[in-house]
């Protein structure tokens, strides 16, 4: 089973901020109620690599979410409505996985019609679709019945008994749960928010303002925290950003400044051992802010929300002993950054990998080229490639794309069939904060506008080393 799927859809959700409207889908919508299934609907058969989008007519994606949707609440009225002494594999976890099934296959054929489909109607239906299953999943994830489901199946004797990828299994649902925050109390979630909301009226009214705040050094201090955590990938391209719309000069390169003197010290997930509840346990983000700090990394006198600086803030904060979530900058997990920019003959403009928990941070390898990440996802399902290849996606940067989506399916695919550590792959592109593997993205200038990454042929050699910050194509000149 793959429950890790689910997980990594409901993660993505969340991390995007799809959250639920205030139309609450579980309990006003019209798309819970009985649906019968429809007839002659492609998307409700099935979905897989050799699907034809020709077969889909307007109205079949709104069909198919409506009933998918139904199905799926039938499955979780199911498994919630077991007695806790009735509880076993098959009728809790196996039904959960059932979820995501019957939910896959329309989201995926959706997700992507809603972007590429040339039919406008039809591109409609999948972006407004891809919304619905969204809010739905998220609402799902949250769904305090269906956690103390799997809870209570996991305290049984059954499930103490359990080995190998079963154990696994129920692990990773469980692990699933913590790492979206389920396990945050609801009352701790409520006071977050309301605290939230009268913070930023009282920013509103009173200041400090966002130009008061966001300033060269404290973006030096947000992309140390980054680097520090091994965090996203992202963070290159968010932070240049907010240094631009603010009129500060802070681009690629003076993160890279950042990352190279910057310990990784927090072991988070995917390439550590522990997920964001666990660093609340400890104490959340000022922990890591006052390794930092004591380490000497951060600029203390930049002012927050609080109207008090950063050493004000965290002037009463105490590093915990005893635990391995966050270390102190002294004892760190690697002297090197979890993040690395790489400028070279393929990026003069400089590219971007995370390579937080990589073991091999050299890859020299033959080029394996795709104009969209479309075709480079076709070709590893039906493993069209080979151990030392370096997958080359481009045209999907900014212009490119349009829009630099996250190249989610191909990371994943390859890291599924075991070849993460086998293959390299770079791209104009960008990835999520769950990618693995020797992955750059990032590279500029990108294809779109003529860069270095179009002009690179099947079989050309290319050369990555994030010790030394390269990333070269190996031809003649």
């Amino acid at each position: 089973m793959q429950i890790n799927r689910i997980i990594f859809l409901i993660g993505l959700i969340l991390i995007q901020g799809c959250a639920p409207t205030s139309n609450d889908i579980s309990k006003n919508s019209n798309l819970l109620k009985p649906v019968d299934k429809p007839k002659d609907n492609p998307l409700v058969i099935g979905f897989n690599q050799d699907f034809d989008f020709k077969r889909v007519k307007p109205g079949h994606i709104k069909e198919g979410t409506e009933y998918v949707i139904a199905e799926a609440e039938k499955i979780k009225i199911e498994i919630i409505s077991k007695e806790d002494s009735q509880r076993t594999y098959e009728n809790t976890l196996v039904r959960i996985d059932d979820i995501y099934n019957v939910i896959e296959s329309v989201w995926s054929p959706g997700y992507l019609m809603g972007s590429v489909h040339t039919n406008e109607e039809i591109r409609n239906e999948g972006l407004e679709s891809s919304k619905t299953i969204q809010n739905y999943m998220t609402e799902l994830s949250l769904d305090e019945d269906l956690y103390k489901a799997v809870l209570s199946y996991s305290k049984s004797y059954e499930a103490k008994s359990l080995k190998g990828l079963q154990k696994k299994f129920l692990d990773d649902v469980l692990l699933g749960y913590k790492r979206i925050g389920f396990m945050l109390p609801k009352e701790e979630r409520e006071k977050t928010a309301k605290l939230t909301g009268k913070s930023i009226m009282q920013l509103i009214k009173n200041g400090p303002k966002p130009r008061d705040i966001i300033t060269k050094k404290s973006l030096e201090n947000a992309t140390r925290i980054v680097a520090a955590s091994g965090g996203s990938t992202n963070a290159a391209l968010h932070l240049p950003a907010i240094a631009h719309e603010a009129g500060i000069n802070f681009d690629l390169f003076d993160v890279m400044k950042v990352f190279k003197t910057t310990p990784y010290i927090a072991s988070m997930k995917p390439s550590g051992k522990y997920v964001a509840k666990d660093l609340y346990d400890v104490g959340g983000v000022p922990i890591l802010m006052k390794a930092l700090l004591d380490g000497g990394l951060l600029h203390k006198n930049c002012i927050t929300v609080t109207g008090k600086t950063i050493a004000q803030n965290l002037k009463g904060i105490r590093f915990p002993k005893n635990q391995d979530v966050v270390l102190e900058t002294k004892n760190p997990i690697s002297k090197n950054s979890g993040v690395v920019v790489l400028k070279g003959s393929l990026a003069s403009q400089g590219a971007v990998v995370k390579i937080a928990g990589m073991k091999n941070l050299e890859f020299i390898g033959k080029a394996r080229c795709f104009d969209c990440e479309e075709d480079a996802f076709k070709a590893v399902q039906k493993k069209k490639y080979n151990a030392g290849d370096v997958i080359v996606i481009r045209y999907e940067g900014p212009r490119g794309g349009p829009g630099m989506r996250e190249m989610l399916s191909t990371t994943a695919a390859i890291y599924g069939q075991g070849m993460g550590d086998k293959v390299a792959l770079i791209t104009d592109g960008r990835f999520s904060g769950a990618t693995r593997g020797f992955c750059v993205g990032h590279v500029g200038p990108e294809a779109a506008v003529g860069g270095p990454i179009a002009l690179i042929k099947n079989g050309d050699k290319i050369h990555l080393d994030a010790n030394k910050g390269i990333i070269n194509l190996l031809v003649n000149k």
